[in-house]
């Protein structure tokens, strides 16, 4: 189960090849497509939740499912040929594809999953299907599985529905889904969960909610205004590899300043963010009745600070 000759740097980047749905953030999916450097259809884009309580206030009558939000890194799970063309055919060299496993915002694989792999049944998967999971430190759960259908129109959104995982049997693990008549009432139980809650509608639109704790912890990886999936497509898709709050930072300046010169087109996106992140760290700077305290977060190594923000010890 390895790729030979995977591609690095810029060319295992699949966020940079998306087409944006606009203003319309009310989208599960990302409008476009995902794929290689040859132009090689991956997978239909990414899943994408809705944070907005107005929005899921007005949707309650269409909720029907929640489930735990479970820390982890997402991956996705496809068949890649590098016979295929860009329409999803391919030669007639045999079959030379297999199955990758990629984190969400890359192409080609980047994690060794050898220990988790006896968790799939890799001959029960689908060619045409594109595997949503979680990777946490044990496991590989199962969260959605979509159709690869895009490849003759790229510009149609993927049809996202209410997964059906209990028919799946190439996964150990499966997210649990559970029934939700009262939308409303579960919500009031959020700070109650472990991590948060994600709510289901009919037309599998998500809306996910992290609780109090959990939120701080997030924050602390990308300002709290940025769209996730902006924020991932700033960042080079690349983590900053700064150990410590400020490093991060600095490190990811210096990451979107490197990708401007390969993408100079998106120097006013850059912009913007800039300007986010610089508002993001004054409201720390200006903040003069807390300066000593965020002076020594700054200075903490991150799991340290997410350790502390666990135990309710320091509260930004």
């Amino acid at each position: 189960m390895s790729l030979i000759n995977v591609p690095f740097g810029y060319d295992n980047e699949g966020f940079l090849y998306i087409n944006n749905c606009g203003d319309d953030c009310n989208k599960t999916f990302e409008k476009g497509k995902i794929i290689d450097i040859d132009g090689n259809i991956i997978c239909p884009g990414i899943i994408v939740p809705s944070y907005s309580l107005n929005d899921f206030t007005n949707k309650t009558n269409e909720i029907v499912y929640y489930s735990q939000i479970i820390r982890g890194r997402m991956i996705r799970i496809y068949w890649y040929d590098s016979n295929c063309n860009s329409n999803g055919n391919g030669n007639d060299n045999g079959d030379t594809g297999i199955f990758n496993i990629s984190r969400e915002y890359r192409i080609y694989p980047n994690l060794k999953l050898d220990k988790y792999k006896k968790q799939i049944n890799f001959d029960l998967l689908e060619k045409s299907k594109c595997y949503y999971a979680i990777l946490t430190d044990t496991k590989i759960i199962l969260t959605h599985i979509i159709d690869n259908n895009n490849n003759n129109n790229i510009h149609s959104l993927p049809e996202l529905t209410i997964p059906e995982l209990n028919e799946d049997l190439a996964f150990e693990n499966h997210i649990e889904l559970l029934p939700c008549p009262e939308p409303l009432l579960t919500m009031k139980s959020i700070n109650l969960q472990e991590n948060g809650l994600i709510f289901y509608c009919k037309d599998g639109t998500q809306f996910e909610f992290a609780n109090l704790i959990y939120s701080q912890i997030l924050s602390m990886k990308k300002p709290y205004y940025i769209p996730t999936y902006k924020y991932y497509i700033m960042s080079l898709n690349q983590y900053p590899i700064g150990e410590t709050f400020a490093e991060y930072f600095n490190d990811l300046e210096y990451d979107i300043r490197k990708y401007l010169e390969y993408y100079p087109e998106h120097t006013e996106g850059y912009k913007i963010m800039s300007n986010k992140l610089a508002m993001y760290l004054d409201q720390f700077e200006t903040d003069k009745d807390k300066k000593e305290e965020i002076d020594t977060i700054l200075g903490l190594n991150v799991d340290k600070v997410i350790q502390l923000l666990e135990e309710k010890i320091i509260c930004i």
